[in-house]
């Protein structure tokens, strides 16, 4: 099995949201939905992998290591989630994020 495939991948994704994110910018009088969502989208799937990382190190009874990687994809999905309900808060429309 090849290592760190994922995290490969993971920050190839993260390198073309950046580049992207300011193409999608939002207009001034509307939420910035669809980068707020692109964003979230981002972070959960980043988020379940990190936590199907984590059950494999529990089954290999690494079990520090396991703990990180699932409280760090939960955390991912949480911020994902969060995010997305800040969306709905017109004050925060003009966030960078």
């Amino acid at each position: 099995m090849k290592r760190g495939g994922g995290l490969h991948h993971a920050a190839l994704l993260m390198a073309v949201c950046c580049v992207l994110l300011p193409e999608l910018a939002h207009a001034a009088d509307g939420p910035p939905l669809l980068r707020r969502a692109l964003i979230a989208l981002v972070c959960l799937l980043g988020g379940f992998a990190l936590c199907l990382r984590g059950w494999e190190r529990i089954d290999r009874r690494q079990f520090g290591r396991a703990a990180c990687l699932v409280l760090g994809g939960w955390s991912l999905g949480i911020a994902a989630l969060a995010l997305l309900h800040l969306s709905a808060d017109p004050q925060t429309w003009s966030w960078w994020i």
